[in-house]
């Protein structure tokens, strides 16, 4: 394989994908709770707490297809009724 292809995909960082956003609310001690009950619950999944002016947004997962998405939100579906799978740019390493 040609070295320079090599490296370009190692400046590669983020690729379109998908996760699961649990929920998305204006104080961030309610989004910081629903981080800390999702961790508890899936300790060996990826979780994200984020801001974006006004909203905090918790969102888990790091799926590069729809399918695998909604796989793991049927697992968490009990736990967390109003999640729903969006649209994200991912971490292409931890695929």
């Amino acid at each position: 394989v040609d070295q320079a292809y090599q490296n370009a995909w190692k400046k590669v960082k983020y690729c379109d994908g998908y996760r699961i956003q649990l929920v998305a609310v204006s104080n961030k001690s309610g989004a910081q709770k629903v981080y800390n009950d999702f961790k508890a619950a899936f300790p060996e999944a990826n979780a994200y707490l984020s801001y974006t002016e006004p909203t905090f947004r918790v969102r888990v997962g790091n799926f590069k297809n729809r399918i695998d998405a909604y796989r793991f939100l049927m697992k968490i579906q009990g736990l967390f009724p109003g999640a729903f799978i969006t649209r994200d740019k991912i971490s292409f390493r931890e695929i």
